[in-house]
């Protein structure tokens, strides 16, 4: 057994879950940072067992290790900036275009960035074992990595951001042969890596003449990416530059409908309710108030409401709400379209859950269906979806409930 190199390793597992510890957005976990921080403890505790001999060790064992890929994620997400990365390790669902019986399949998105706009992938394999893969001599059940690429591509086809197709990066940690890199700027791939050259091309019956599709992937990086550099990454993201589109038609929840009517949100953010979650909100209004946000995010969009969302804001303003609340829910419905109850595709296909009910799936499904922005405070449903392969065009907001009959006890 070679203990040493057993320690060096267990040492740089350790290392590298330090690295992922500090991964925090607004003070929370990065999304997906814990799902990478326990594919690492998975590969401590392996090594564990080494060191202490409860595995019959062998020198594949410290060859094959995850560490590699692992590393090479972890240095990809400290290049892009954690404060521009949504998630990482994110599942999408997606249904393979080559596939007759259309059956749905699960991606995992090393780092989506950009609001989403952005999908990276990270390959840890040398520029010699991708050349090799190339020409069919790769390992035994070795993926080919054209075919990883190819549905990538279907499944950004199919999971609009904003209604748009993220853009695909595949990020080579060391390196990648030229003609790989001409394939998949073919698909539409961005390519970040350094190209090693000393392949032979004509192994892959290419032509160098051969008419390139779409945009060179240099002249895009060095339009659309910050800082980027020959063979480097030291920044490999930056939205400054690239045309995000913008949706023009905001879809609003019942929990929008609240906040926009609530008198917390017009000026009755000082009253002592005596009722926890009524102070909590009012305390957050006073130090963040909702309203001004959603009124710049609602400025110039068309407004939309599904007959299920009006219906139960309806009930509720009925039951609850106090005069001028009454008044403003009049005035806010005159501006708003009511469409009718159709659930986009995707929605349909979600399985109903504890977050995910059948009125969310209607609000949201009915969102997605118009292509409009779902304005809302429901973070778990949007979180519980996103779990399920299925990301919306949200804007989120804090929940405000309504409080103008609870002012006279206040």
């Amino acid at each position: 057994m070679d203990l040493e190199a057993i320690l060096v390793r267990l040492s740089e597992a350790e290392h590298l879950l330090e690295r992922v510890n500090s991964f925090k957005k607004d003070g929370t976990h990065l999304e997906g940072s814990l799902k990478l921080a326990n594919r690492i403890k998975s590969e401590i505790r392996f090594l564990e067992k080494l060191k202490d001999g409860k595995v019959v060790f062998k020198q594949s064992h410290l060859i094959s290790t995850n560490l590699t890929s692992l590393t090479a994620t972890i240095d990809a997400v400290e290049d892009v900036g954690v404060f521009r990365i949504s998630s990482v390790l994110l599942n999408v669902n997606y249904v393979p275009k080559d596939d007759p019986l259309e059956t749905q399949q699960s991606i995992c998105i090393d780092i989506v960035a950009n609001k989403g706009h952005v999908w990276v992938k990270v390959i840890a394999r040398n520029a010699s074992a991708l050349h090799s893969s190339m020409l069919g001599q790769g390992q035994f059940g070795d993926r080919s990595l054209m075919d990883v690429a190819e549905h990538f591509v279907d499944a950004a086809d199919q999971n609009h951001v904003d209604f748009k197709p993220p853009r695909i990066i595949f990020r080579f940690a060391h390196g990648l042969p030229a003609e790989l890199g001409r394939k998949l700027d073919k698909l539409g791939i961005l390519v970040d890596g350094e190209v090693v050259s000393g392949f032979e091309e004509e192994d892959f019956g290419s032509s160098e003449d051969e008419e390139e599709k779409g945009h060179h992937v240099e002249e895009y990086l060095e339009q659309n990416f910050d800082d980027m550099r020959s063979n480097s990454s030291q920044s490999l993201l930056s939205s400054k530059h690239e045309n995000f589109p913008e949706v023009l038609t905001a879809n609003l929840d019942i929990t929008t409908l609240l906040s926009l009517v609530s008198n917390l949100c017009n000026g009755g953010n000082y009253y002592k309710y005596g009722i926890p979650v009524l102070d909590e909100q009012a305390r957050q209004e006073r130090e963040n108030p909702v309203l001004p946000k959603l009124n710049e995010f609602l400025k110039n969009k068309k407004l939309i409401v599904c007959e299920t969302a009006v219906k139960s804001f309806q009930t509720i303003v009925a039951t609850i709400g106090g005069p001028n609340e009454k008044e403003r829910t009049e005035a806010l419905l005159k501006k708003i379209s009511v469409v009718p109850d159709i659930m986009s595709h995707r929605t349909l296909n979600l399985k109903s859950s504890g977050k995910i009910n059948k009125r969310s799936k209607v609000i949201f499904g009915s969102g997605d269906y118009h292509k409009a922005t779902t304005v809302t405070a429901n973070t778990g449903y949007v979180r519980a979806a996103s779990q399920n392969g299925v990301q919306y065009s949200v804007f989120i907001h804090d929940a405000r409930a309504l409080t103008e009959n609870k002012e006279k006890d206040a």
